[in-house]
């Protein structure tokens, strides 16, 4: 069996990494975990080595491999599968991204590996990242469509819970300043986007976040969504709610010369 790295993978994860550093370069990235209810783990606040992580990777045999790094590999689903009967505890955090195994699966889009992980019994509300993040939100956030509709359909919680009460983002920011990358699928994020709003998610929740307090049309506006803008304005998007600097979504439009969202916002009054 081939337990060679996978580029993909690899590749997948450095963007992630990346734009986590862009985000926490601009003071968006905080959370106050102080609602989050007593039961729900938070994986600790730690650096990880990545170079360590993956050099252990490209060095070491597929037997000495925790999970989370089996994660990084092809053909690995086999061995997982073993290491989860021999008792491989679910709620643990680790990896690349510091948090459980579910939600480095959902983030990295290895539904397979998801299903299997929530076969096994893994919750999908926790334990959170240090940031506060669900399996749903990295999903979300990484414009993994099929493994957000399979967290979804498995009974994963799309509503405030992760994000004002949570701490962190909220389901409509998380797909809304997802970046444009390769995986990028205009129509299918709208389609998430309905499921969520369907589901009873407010579209003027503000994260709960101290240096932000961004709305999911803060984040389309950010993101230069358009499509995305309208389908929250229609179902009730508030575009004059402010943000901790006192920015509304009209404000931030004009400012980077969204003239497409702000004519839509215009439009909505």
């Amino acid at each position: 069996m081939n337990y060679s790295q996978d580029p993909d993978h690899i590749i997948a994860y450095l963007k992630i990494v990346l734009f986590f550093i862009f985000l926490s370069t601009c003071g968006l990235v905080y959370a106050d975990t102080s609602a989050i209810p007593a039961k729900t783990v938070v994986c600790p606040q730690i650096v990880t080595d990545s170079r360590e992580f993956f050099k252990d990777i490209g060095e070491k045999p597929s037997l000495a491999l925790d999970p989370f790094q089996l994660l990084m590999t092809k053909n690995h689903q086999e061995e997982l599968e073993k290491r989860l009967n021999a008792g491989f505890p679910l709620s643990r955090c680790g990896g690349p991204f510091n948090a459980s195994l579910l939600s480095t699966a959902a983030a990295l889009g290895l539904d397979a590996d998801v299903q299997l992980l929530l076969d096994k019994g893994a919750d999908t509300e926790t334990p959170l990242s240090p940031v506060g993040e669900s399996a749903l939100i990295f999903a979300l956030a990484n414009n993994r469509y099929s493994t957000s509709r399979l967290l979804l359909n498995s009974g994963a919680s799309a509503g405030i819970h992760y994000g004002a009460d949570n701490g962190g983002y909220t389901a409509l920011s998380a797909i809304s300043r997802s970046l444009k990358d390769a995986r990028y699928r205009p129509d299918e994020e709208l389609d998430i986007a309905k499921i969520l709003l369907q589901k009873g998610v407010s579209p003027s929740t503000q994260d709960r976040n101290r240096n932000a307090g961004f709305t999911a049309l803060h984040w389309t506006i950010i993101s230069n969504k358009p499509a995305l803008a309208h389908l929250l304005l229609t179902q009730g998007a508030d575009p004059d709610l402010k943000d901790a600097k006192g920015r509304s979504s009209v404000d931030m439009a004009k400012r980077l010369k969204r003239t497409e969202i702000f004519d839509e916002i215009l439009n909505s009054r």
